[in-house]
């Protein structure tokens, strides 16, 4: 029974990074996640106390913007399993969703804490923690540390970038740093929204408007979540005007 409940994990793993990787509210990233719902619910239930099959419930959950559902799944894993690494980071991004930055933090630190040696991922939650509290100091020093475990994770590109950005006021040089790890990330993955959206952001200042509709209007087809391709609209707008 456990290696058939492993099997429905797995295949419920396997749809869930399917359906991650369509856009946001397509009927085919819709059936990809009821799909994969279907075999992490069987999974759990033959068995209660894996609590790998809870992590993959929760964040199925989160990705489909259950954070209530989310929470208790994470949850009942950390009671099983106090130290879980993946529930305390689970447990985290639901904070963040729900806009409880300390909370967040105390999640992703205790992680940390747990697991010294773990996955970047962690540090890059910290660092959306600090940015959100505006601490910028913090939230730079976590997004390096991403970049000296993993020299080429774009998301802590970006994320400094954020910070620089929100520096300038104070550090005329910081717009050009920022842009400097906008075009690093540019460079490791050009199809990524975020990235585009960021450099029509700079090419609208540069008053080079059909290269921002360009772009703006590829982070809208690439974009996967609807803050990026909002985002990607309002930048393509105020280009056309």
């Amino acid at each position: 029974q456990d290696d058939r409940a492993e099997i429905l994990s797995a295949l419920g793993a396997h749809r869930l990074l399917r359906g991650r990787s369509m856009a946001e509210n397509s009927a085919e990233r819709a059936a990809e996640l009821d799909a994969a719902m279907q075999y992490i619910n069987q999974a759990a239930k033959m068995t209660a106390q894996n609590i790998n099959h809870w992590v993959r419930k929760g964040v199925f959950q989160l990705i489909k913007k259950d954070l209530r559902g989310a929470r208790s799944s994470f949850e009942l894993c950390l009671g099983v399993r106090s130290d879980s690494v993946m529930a305390l980071m689970g447990l985290g991004q639901v904070a963040l969703k729900e806009e409880k930055y300390h909370e967040a933090l105390g999640f992703y630190q205790r992680a940390l804490s747990t697991n010294p040696v773990g996955p970047a991922a962690i540090r890059l939650g910290i660092g959306l923690c600090f940015s959100k509290l505006g601490d910028w100091s913090k939230a730079r020093l976590a997004f390096e540390r991403v970049l000296q475990l993993e020299p080429d994770n774009v998301d802590a590109m970006v994320s400094l970038a954020v910070v620089e950005f929100n520096q300038s006021v104070n550090d005329p040089n910081a717009i050009a740093r920022g842009m400097q790890h906008i075009a690093a990330a540019f460079r490791i993955e050009p199809s990524d929204a975020a990235v585009l959206c960021h450099l029509a952001n700079h090419f609208f200042y540069k008053q080079q408007y059909d290269v921002v509709e360009k772009l703006a209007q590829r982070a809208f087809e690439l974009g996967q979540k609807d803050d990026v391709r909002a985002e990607a609209l309002f930048q393509r707008a105020r280009a056309m005007h």
